[in-house]
């Protein structure tokens, strides 16, 4: 039996609590792993949010070390280096996506999907990708969720150069597709936040205009900024309904009997508001909207790339990283991110 101490959301609204939970030997599919950095996603704001049914576990990036592996396990060994991520590493058709593994609080037995806010887990092996011994701990513990869904989004988007570009949120999401863009040079790059602070520390990452959001018509900014040209691509972040609804508006129209294409809107941002556009529009000015969950990383596929990119700081992961925190300081953590006090992406060394 393993014991270990994890943060626990057990109220809505509520501080997470630090205690101990433990877990059985893992199963022939499960891996237990020695937690080293964790990612802090405002995914987990969202279950913050809401009141849990049973303990909840959180955290799904991060890096760790592979402490016992199920006999089934073939991809990793124990003492590995790992990454965590909620991105399976060898989905199939036969393959339930979402396995469960189990844990013990206060001698109650609970489920659980996926979790490194702790010093120890198990889960699910399909969650855990091999990490090569030289790579960075530090630096890959946000390529299971930020990377692939900032910056790997952007690449599997992106046909040409010489484009007009926007971005809706400054967030480390945000953050990765400026850098993502920049590298395919852009003719313009624009991000559009409401916090000032970041869009300054945006044009570490690329960005050649900002746009506060707090503006009334931040519309008309675009337009000017782009001649009247309009955009060839929009990544949201935020899903916020209405810079949605008025982005839509801002994208270039396609030219009939041309190869000249109309824009492509990218959503990655969670949003629970129905948006309102004009199928007509989108049909009559060949535009596109995709979403473009995690990347559509298809992580030994991926993987391989991104650490490459990263080895050559064409990801500038070392700047995005502003905030390190502990666990016992997790709360602390949440509330900053909470507060947008995180100018780039906030990590939890364990």
């Amino acid at each position: 039996m393993f014991k270990t101490l994890a943060a626990i959301h057990l109220k809505k609204d509520k501080d997470l609590k630090l205690d101990e939970i433990s877990f059985s030997d893992p199963k022939p599919d499960e891996v237990v792993i020695k937690n080293i950095y964790a990612g802090i996603c405002h995914s987990q704001l969202i279950n913050i949010s809401k009141e849990p049914a049973i303990p909840d576990l959180l955290g799904h990036e991060g890096t760790a070390e592979v402490v016992k592996a199920g006999k089934k396990v073939k991809h990793v060994k124990e003492g590995d280096k790992v990454i965590v991520s909620w991105v399976p590493n060898d989905f199939s058709n036969e393959l339930n996506y979402l396995k469960w593994s189990s844990f013990f609080y206060k001698k109650k037995k609970y489920k659980t999907l996926i979790y490194n806010w702790s010093n120890y887990s198990k889960i699910n092996s399909q969650f855990i990708h091999w990490l090569p011994k030289t790579n960075s701990k530090r630096l890959n513990s946000i390529m299971g969720c930020a990377v692939i869904s900032g910056y790997l989004a952007v690449q599997k988007i992106i046909k040409k150069k010489n484009f007009n570009s926007l971005v809706l949120g400054a967030g480390g999401l945000g953050l990765l597709a400026l850098n993502a863009l920049k590298n395919f040079k852009p003719k313009i790059n624009i991000i559009l936040d409401k916090n000032s602070k970041k869009l300054i520390f945006a044009k570490k990452f690329g960005s050649t205009h900002s746009i506060n959001s707090s503006l009334k018509n931040f519309e008309n900014e675009v337009l000017k900024i782009t001649n009247n040209e309009g955009l060839d691509y929009i990544f949201d972040f935020t899903g916020n309904k209405n810079l949605q609804q008025n982005s839509l508006r801002l994208l270039k129209k396609g030219i009939p009997g041309t190869a000249n294409d109309g824009g492509t809107f990218v959503i990655v941002g969670f949003s629970y508001d129905d948006i309102t556009f004009n199928p007509k529009n989108i049909l009559m000015n060949n535009q596109t909207i995709i979403g473009m969950r995690g990347g559509r990383c298809i992580p030994n596929n991926d993987f391989l790339s991104l650490f490459n990119e990263i080895k050559k700081k064409k990801i500038k992961l070392q700047e995005l990283i502003t905030d390190q925190f502990s666990l016992n300081d997790i709360n602390i953590a949440i509330n900053k991110f909470k507060k947008n006090e995180i100018l780039g992406r906030g990590i939890i060394k364990l």
